[in-house]
């Protein structure tokens, strides 16, 4: 069954890596990888990851595909999907490949279960 989940993507200053991330069930995935080539910085507010397994979104993975003018669409070598609108159009459009890892960070539900629990506090009180 194909999952999706939206996001972000965004490119160093220098435009020879980027980072994806999304939010799935409140965890933050990353996939972070070399361009390979220097391009002009972009960003992609409207990202989208398309997968199969969550297990897919783990571990270091080949990639490649184009970043430009007005689109990035990259496939993952375990065949998961990214793609999405850019901000600001970008030229050239360039094609793209190179290795990338994914990461995990739990600190969002963490972050959400402090507030519920907080949220939680604060209403017993005012019910004495």
């Amino acid at each position: 069954m194909t999952q999706t989940a939206d996001g972000y993507i965004k490119s160093s200053a220098s435009g020879s890596r980027f980072t994806a991330t999304f939010i799935i069930d409140g965890i933050q995935y990353h996939f972070s990888g070399s361009l390979g080539i220097a391009m002009q910085p972009f960003t992609c507010n409207n990202a989208m990851v398309t997968f199969s397994k969550l297990k897919s979104l783990t571990s270091t993975r080949e990639y490649e595909g184009r970043i430009g003018e007005r689109s990035v669409n990259l496939t993952i070598g375990n065949g998961v999907k990214i793609s999405g609108d850019l901000d600001m159009p970008i030229s050239p459009a360039n094609s793209v490949a190179g290795v990338g890892a994914w990461t995990t960070d739990f600190s969002a539900v963490w972050i959400r279960s402090s507030q519920a629990t907080v949220h939680n506090a604060e209403a017993c009180r005012e019910s004495d």
